[in-house]
């Protein structure tokens, strides 16, 4: 359930905002072997975003939005989901 903040704008719980990331995900194909992203990869992502997280600020770094990292549960290759172009691509693949 969305609600407004002081100046207006709409807020959505932060679950909802992460069931949505994590539907539009799975929506997708892995490129290596064409089966559907799990709520598996997702986790995946997000364990490995948190490590990523820890080492840029460890490094004294700034954090930048960017792509989202998966590992497909059925084959195991890597693929970047790209938030902005809600797209995806093996890693190591040029854009």
């Amino acid at each position: 359930m969305e609600s407004a903040t002081e100046d207006g704008e709409m807020e959505m719980p932060r679950e909802e905002v992460e069931r949505i990331f994590c539907e539009a995900i799975c929506r997708h194909a892995c490129p290596s072997c064409d089966r559907l992203f799990t709520e598996a990869a997702v986790a995946w992502g997000n364990a490995w975003r948190e490590g990523y997280d820890d080492r840029v600020r460890e490094e004294g770094q700034d954090l930048r939005d960017g792509p989202f990292k998966l590992s497909c549960a059925s084959c195991g290759a890597r693929a970047w989901y790209n938030v902005f172009a809600n797209r995806v691509r093996a890693v190591g693949e040029r854009s």
